[in-house]
Formats: C-alpha cells, structure tokens, sequence
C-alpha cells in the first residue's frame, strides 16, 4: 500500500468524522519530526489507537486533551459537557478513533484487504513513538473549534 495515499485518505477521514459526528471545524497541518510540546506539559491526555493488518501493518492513534474528549463527548452524545463520565469520555475516543479509522479504509481499500483491530486507550498517550526509527510514521496536528489533537499513523514495513 502507497503511505502517502493512506495518509491522504487518513486526512479526509479525520475532517469528515470530526466535522459530522463531533460538530468541529479542522484544520491539519503535517509534521515530519516528532513534536514535543504540542500540548502543555501539566495538560492531561487521552489517547486511543487502532491496530491494522492487510498487506501493511500498522496502527493509527489519535491523542486529545482530557476537556476536548469531554467536548467532542457532549457533542457526540447531545448532553451537557459537566455531566460526561470518565467511561463516555473513553468510549467516545475510542469510538473516534474506529470511525476515522474505519472511514479511512473505506476510502481507499475497495478489495476489504485490511483487518481493523479493536481500539484500545493508550496508557500513556504521547505524540510520537519512541520505536519508530525509521521515518514509518506520519504525524498530523489537529486544530479544531478550541484546541489542539495529534494523530499518528504508523505504516510497518
């Protein structure tokens, strides 16, 4: 599989689901490097990730502070964001993350080669992956409405 036509696609899946199911306006800017301080350092995290198997591995994550996933959770569930549980919280990021994940692949895989795992939260949700030596992982910033997400797509060799 291209990379570049994966993160095209991985692009327009993360405007189309954040823009329909969580009302956001997005922008992305790419970054080529690992980024330290896209996000203060107090700041507290969520993340969750989506493994992929097909003719490429992978796995796609997206990371958010803790109030945008309570935002994007009252958005998603039409309740009042002081009353959103730290379970809503986690299941609508992982939910965000199948979305963009699943519409990604439909945008690109029409054979159904790819198998999506199950999201997961990450435990210590950090932009960038130490691992990642060979240049195999796109970072992408997302600025919406009032704050800022980071993905990262990793394509494994």
């Amino acid at each position: 599989m291209d990379r570049e036509t994966m993160l095209k696609s991985l692009k327009a899946a993360i405007s189309d689901v954040l823009e329909t199911m969580f009302f956001q306006s997005v922008e992305i800017l790419e970054r080529n490097s690992v980024i330290n301080g896209w996000f203060e350092d107090d700041l507290p995290l969520m993340g969750a990730s989506l493994d992929f198997h097909g003719p490429c591995d992978g796995v796609f994550y997206l990371v958010s502070p803790v109030e945008t996933v309570a935002e994007f959770t009252a958005n998603f569930l039409g309740i009042e964001n002081p009353g959103v549980s730290d379970a809503q919280k986690e299941d609508t990021l992982k939910e965000a993350v199948n979305m963009i994940a699943g519409h990604m692949f439909s945008l690109f895989d029409k054979d159904r080669a790819y198998r999506l795992e199950i999201p997961v939260l990450m435990e210590r949700p950090a932009i960038g992956d130490p691992g990642d030596t060979g240049g195999g992982t796109a970072y992408l910033l997302i600025r919406t409405d009032g704050s800022l997400l980071a993905a990262g797509l990793r394509v494994n060799p």
